[in-house]
């Protein structure tokens, strides 16, 4: 009889599931575009349909994910009128399980709960082979995993292996691989470093395959990143300008929030605080007011220490940090309090299974609800236990992160301060030794027989046969020193460069800086016959010598090029090396010599043109075009 009943109770559990196996091939379409993220479509597709349950049912589960959790409200009727209906169909099971987890995820305080729905909803699309709803469904898994503070997880990577595994089209290759960056970008162990190279990945398919605005602006977010990673401003620029372009809907509004965020982060980078504050007070416009404890810290965070901080406003930078800690503290505890959600949901199954099995032992039954009981005590006390510890260490950390945050920028201001007034010193007592020595070797000499000349001739004068004698050796010395002081003047100036011109000195340059074994620079030319003019000459020279003492110190590169080319009135310098780029040289090249910036604005001030191509590994380029006037002297 037992045996009976549970073959009819599979039947009846089976005859949805069968049905549901049957989905029409516009059911499937129409999920398809819910994946993708392009509502108008799947509602012109729901619009269609002639079943008029089925259409309401699956027109309120294209609202909901459409709002994407900015309307409480609009959901909760959508969720009341698929988990509540007078006459469910065999779609209702999974459509309630696949919006009871969206609805969880953004308003419930236990996000435990909405994994199990989405779990439960992938369990009935896999048994029924529906690929399009296993996606949206395993995307929206993924998605709730990249909302935790540190969501870096072994099932998550699980869930991306499923979603790979059932890939069949580009954008769900593009998908996966936008998953698979977003997992690095947010992990804080070793998968961190596969961030740049699968970021890089996306980068490259992304234009090979058409998407929605809405995943646009999603795949666009996290490419700002990268370009900010590796430095490539151009770039960061241009897609974050396409983002804000887009039409603003629930899922282009945070992505907007960030793109306005990284371009004050680089405005402050390249010293223009007006537009940094700007574009950082323009973020708050596209807050996110459903999770507004995650974007406030993710505002003030980023304001102090990518903005504020660089533009030099520390009391501001100060200000932001404290209140990105606070926001970070509402963060942990939410994050607590799902830890302690996920651990009673795996009690209340305990308890159940532990029910039936007292059901089916009644002799045993007050033994077994002693143990329960026991566990449960045990396991309530260790996970107060847990909260507790968890709780104080994440206070030490907000504390110590304060506390490092204030010393580091009291001691940038220090070593700027230092730095300016040392090297200032430094330059000063180095010129004033070199012009003592030239003055003392060479025209102190020259001058001292000058004053023998002249005191001979002032006790010879009388004697008029030696008199023109003294003279013309007294003019020939006064001659000589005015020379030599010449001569101390132009080199002062220009060294080797008044003598020979620009290419000369710099191929001196390379020689005397190539290393056998370790760096070999070369030096080519072009359309240089003529000499231009003696003061440009110096800045240039000086400009490449300054690089090239970059490329020795800082950029452990083994080959390396100059090319001066002169064409119709433009000077250009090209500097290659093959070393590590810009991105770990910056710090040092800004320490000790002129620095990047200098030299930029050395050649701006002439009306010529600074640029640097640089990613890391692969060496940097620096390309200088100057207008000239040729001196054919």
């Amino acid at each position: 009889m037992n045996l009976l009943k549970k073959n009819i109770l599979i039947i009846l559990i089976s005859c949805p599931l069968i049905v549901l196996g049957q989905l029409s091939h516009e059911i499937e379409n129409i999920s398809k575009h819910i994946y993708l993220l392009d509502f108008n479509k799947s509602q012109k597709l729901i619009d269609q349909l002639e079943d008029k349950d089925l259409r309401i049912t699956l027109e309120e589960l294209n609202n909901i994910i459409k709002n994407r959790g900015s309307n409480k409200k609009i959901d909760s009727i959508a969720l009341d009128k698929i988990t509540h209906k007078n006459k469910p169909h065999p779609y209702t099971p999974l459509f309630t399980e696949i919006v009871q987890g969206y609805y969880n995820m953004y308003y419930g305080n236990d996000q435990s709960k909405s994994l199990n729905s989405f779990n439960n909803a992938l369990k009935i699309a896999s048994a029924n082979n529906n690929k399009a709803f296993q996606k949206l469904i395993i995307s929206n898994i993924l998605q709730l995993y990249s909302l935790q503070k540190t969501p870096n997880s072994i099932r998550q990577l699980k869930y991306l292996e499923i979603l790979e595994s059932i890939s069949e089209t580009c954008q769900d290759a593009t998908i996966v691989i936008y998953f698979e960056t977003l997992f690095f970008g947010q992990s804080t162990r070793e998968e961190a470093l596969k961030f740049i190279p699968t970021a890089k990945k996306l980068n490259k398919i992304l234009n090979t395959c058409n998407f929605s605005k809405n995943w646009e602006s999603n795949v666009y977010d996290l490419l700002m990143v990268y370009f900010r990673e590796t430095n490539k401003q151009d770039s960061l620029i241009k897609y974050a300008n396409k983002l804000l372009a887009l039409p603003t809907t629930n899922y282009t509004k945070l992505s907007k929030f960030y793109a306005h965020l990284e371009l004050a982060s680089l405005n402050a980078t390249n010293n223009n605080a007006k537009e940094a504050t700007k574009y950082l007070s323009l973020s708050k416009s596209q807050f996110n007011e459903l999770d507004s404890t995650r974007a406030a810290y993710s505002y003030y965070r980023f304001g102090a220490m990518k903005v504020l901080s660089v533009i030099g406003e520390y009391e501001q930078a100060y200000n932001f940090l404290e209140k990105s800690i606070i926001f970070e503290h509402h963060l942990n505890f939410k994050e607590n309090q799902q830890d302690i959600n996920q651990l009673q949901v795996e009690l209340e199954t305990a308890e159940k299974e532990k029910q039936l099995l007292l059901s089916e032992q009644e002799n045993k039954k007050q033994e077994y609800f002693l143990i329960a009981l026991g566990g449960l005590l045990v396991l309530g006390s260790f996970i107060a236990v847990l909260i507790n510890l968890n709780t104080k260490r994440k206070q030490r950390i907000a504390e110590q992160e304060k506390e490092i945050e204030i010393q580091k920028i009291e001691r940038l201001l220090k070593e700027q301060e230092l730095t300016t007034i040392d090297a200032m010193i430094e330059g000063q007592e180095k010129e004033r030794q070199r012009l003592a020595g030239d003055l003392h070797d060479n025209v102190g000499a020259t001058l001292a027989a000058a004053k023998l000349q002249f005191e001979h001739l002032k006790r010879n004068r009388a004697k008029s046969n030696i008199t023109d004698e003294l003279y013309e050796k007294t003019s020939f010395l006064l001659a000589d020193a005015y020379s030599k002081i010449r001569n101390i003047s132009h080199i002062n100036n220009s060294g080797v460069i008044a003598k020979n011109g620009l290419l000369p000195a710099v191929q001196k340059l390379a020689r005397n800086a190539s290393i056998n074994g370790k760096l070999n620079i070369e030096v080519s030319d072009f359309g240089l016959e003529n000499r231009i003019e003696n003061t440009l000459e110096i800045m240039l020279f000086r400009v490449i010598q300054e690089l090239v003492t970059n490329i020795i110190k800082h950029s452990k590169a083994s080959e390396a090029s100059i090319a001066i080319t002169q064409h119709e009135g433009i000077i250009n310098i090209i500097i290659e090396d093959n070393g590590i780029g810009i991105s770990e040289e910056r710090k040092l090249i800004n320490s000790t010599g002129m620095g990047l910036e200098n030299i930029e604005k050395r050649i701006e001030h002439i009306d010529g043109t600074f640029e640097i191509d640089s990613s890391l590994g692969k060496g940097t380029t620096i390309i200088i075009d100057i207008p000239v006037e040729q001196n054919t002297q």
